[in-house]
């Protein structure tokens, strides 16, 4: 058996044998339970189960205290940016707004740092960032960090790449062993150790998301000073546009920051459409879902303060995003079909660029 295993959520089963071919059984620290049924072992609590001696019947399980599985998947857990004094940190907190914890503790120390769009690994084991700290001359490099905030690793450096420019919007793919990111306008795709990096797109293009299943990009493109929704293949090809540039009353259109549902077939996004406000008629953002064709756009919110940013639950089952209807940015959650809207944060700053767990 490895020395560990990581799980996805809920109820798991796996056969469990030490080095030797002897059957382990397993004891929870967290409070939950781990349970021995004949060669299998189920798995049915959250945190660490370590490997003791045991005997079940006539049968003997080794103790074998080198070995230890790793249940990651303590809470559904919202990553977030939040201003603090003079620059920005980033924060985790429950699905509820509760249990708001600072992980990165980075803005207060240097004076207008700032910690931003987190996302998480599919193992929910790190998150990478943007950041301009360590010295990077004001410039915008993108990071990983244990989910708690440790062992913060810088994955760009300035002048690596032939553009000036910031690195921004990293992205993970479905396995955890690519990032995208843009810089200078264009897409970039880099392995998870900063290795490898390789241009995907020409254009003003920004905000990659990977498909679920690691086969398309969606990403934002800015054509004489518009936005709109692209997809187009892993390595870049075949690159097709999804939203229109309408400015119909009520119709969607300045496109951007595009979000996949779980199971691949839809894509949430926030764009701008005109409003009629009783005085007059103005722009306004708000978030909307298409199919992942483009087709079928469905508006979501309609408060006359702009909407945006949003990000999915791991069951596709809520959106959480960032509005202004509160005067400051706020983050909110809703059901995907728009209804129970919900504020998570009340905060005298701003708070922007929710992440959900992928999963």
């Amino acid at each position: 058996m490895p020395g560990s295993v990581l799980l996805s959520q809920g109820s798991q089963s796996i056969t469990a044998t030490s080095s030797s071919g002897l059957l382990v059984s397993f004891m929870s620290n967290t409070g939950g339970v781990c349970t021995i049924m004949g060669r299998v072992v189920s798995l049915l609590a959250v945190g660490i189960c370590s490997i003791t001696a045991s005997q079940s019947g006539n049968q003997v399980y080794e103790p074998a205290v080198h070995v230890s599985l790793s249940l990651n998947v303590a809470s559904n857990q919202i990553a977030f940016s939040k201003q603090v004094d003079l620059g920005w940190d980033i924060f985790v907190m429950n699905p509820d707004g509760s249990g708001q914890t600072n992980v990165t503790n980075y803005a207060k120390r240097f004076s207008n740092s700032y910690s931003q769009l987190p996302v998480w690994s599919p193992d929910y084991r790190r998150i990478a960032f943007v950041s301009n700290r360590n010295g990077s001359s004001g410039t915008s490099e993108i990071y990983v960090m244990n989910a708690d905030g440790s062992n913060v690793v810088q994955l760009t450096r300035p002048g690596e790449i032939p553009y000036v420019g910031q690195n921004t919007s990293p992205s993970w793919s479905p396995d955890g062993s690519k990032i995208l990111f843009a810089r200078s306008g264009l897409l970039y795709v880099m392995y998870a150790d900063g290795s490898g990096k390789t241009q995907l797109t020409q254009g003003q293009t920004s905000s990659p998301a990977w498909s679920p299943d690691g086969s398309k990009i969606a990403y934002t493109r800015t054509v004489l000073g518009k936005s709109y929704i692209y997809v187009m293949n892993a390595d870049g090809s075949n690159a097709t546009k999804l939203t229109n540039d309408n400015t119909v009353e009520g119709v969607p259109y300045d496109a951007k920051s595009a979000a996949w549902f779980p199971n691949g077939e839809k894509i949430a996004f926030s764009a701008t459409s005109v409003e009629n406000s009783g005085c007059c008629v103005v722009p306004n953002m708000d978030i909307y879902v298409m199919n992942k064709d483009g087709t079928g756009v469905n508006r979501l919110t309609t408060d006359l303060k702009d909407d945006s940013s949003p990000a999915l639950s791991p069951d596709g089952s809520k959106i959480a995003f960032v509005s202004k209807r509160y005067g400051f940015s706020e983050i909110m959650s809703m059901d995907a079909d728009g209804r129970n809207q919900v504020r998570l944060t009340n905060y005298n700053l701003d708070d922007l660029m929710p992440a959900w767990r992928t999963r």
